[in-house]
């Protein structure tokens, strides 16, 4: 080459490498990086004209037919995922084990609306009302697991000594007919010495204790009136130590 046609092939070697960096610096600076899954008319729409789809990250955007397209810096907080025109395609078919899998048996899966958990490949279902809060999208291939272990489960205790601990826990309650609920029927406890002493706080977890223990309000009722009584009378007197 001569000296004025290899001037000229490194002057526009460097105005393709000037106008390939330049490009670059576009490019990242609109933070635009356009899915590969995109449908072709996303390129057409602008970053000012995109309505939001409401899909927080590329799988489930592209799921719904949206175009994916990163926007950073993004002072006019411009939607990344946004409609495409086009309409949604139709949901993808669950797999056929989905319908044998028990709502109580069902594995969450992770995913907040249909179409991430179809594109996940697990399976999606509603569940209203839900107490227990089973999950809309759980595994089609994985279930919770059940205890395997055989056993033939047993009460831990007789009637007998359900009987003999109601008993011992009733001489607490009343105390001669006071209403009072005491931590010790007896002024003899051994080595911690006498006690003989009622707190409204146990009292009250004792009286729900025994509440809970009788299959109906009447059984009860005789007790937790007298108690009520001896603790309105008892938050009613003056403190003797002039604390409250």
């Amino acid at each position: 080459l001569s000296q004025a046609a290899e001037d000229h092939f490194l002057f526009s070697s460097r105005v393709e490498t000037m106008s390939a960096f330049r490009f670059g610096l576009v490019a990242a600076a609109s933070g635009a990086v356009a899915s590969a899954q995109n449908p072709p008319q996303c390129a057409s729409i602008s970053v000012g004209d995109r309505k939001d789809c409401s899909k927080g990250d590329e799988g489930s955007c592209n799921a719904q037919g949206c175009c994916w397209s990163p926007v950073d810096p993004n002072p006019g907080n411009a939607p990344w995922c946004f409609q495409s025109g086009a309409p949604p395609p139709p949901p993808k078919p669950q797999p056929p084990q989905c319908g044998k899998i028990a709502v109580d048996d069902r594995l969450d899966c992770g995913h907040g609306d249909e179409a991430s958990c179809n594109a996940a490949n697990c399976c999606w279902g509603a569940v209203g009302p839900n107490p227990g809060n089973a999950p809309w999208c759980f595994y089609s291939d994985k279930t919770i697991a059940h205890c395997s272990l055989g056993g033939d489960p047993k009460v831990p205790f007789t009637d007998a000594e359900i009987a003999e601990v109601m008993e011992h826990f009733e001489a607490n309650l009343d105390i001669q007919g006071s209403g009072m609920v005491v931590a010790a029927p007896d002024h003899n406890t051994g080595p911690g010495g006498d006690y003989y002493f009622a707190w409204a706080r146990d009292g009250a977890l004792s009286m729900n204790a025994y509440l809970q223990s009788k299959p109906n309000l009447a059984d009860a009722e005789q007790k937790m009136d007298s108690w009520l009584s001896w603790l309105e009378r008892s938050q009613n007197q003056p403190d003797p130590n002039n604390i409250d």
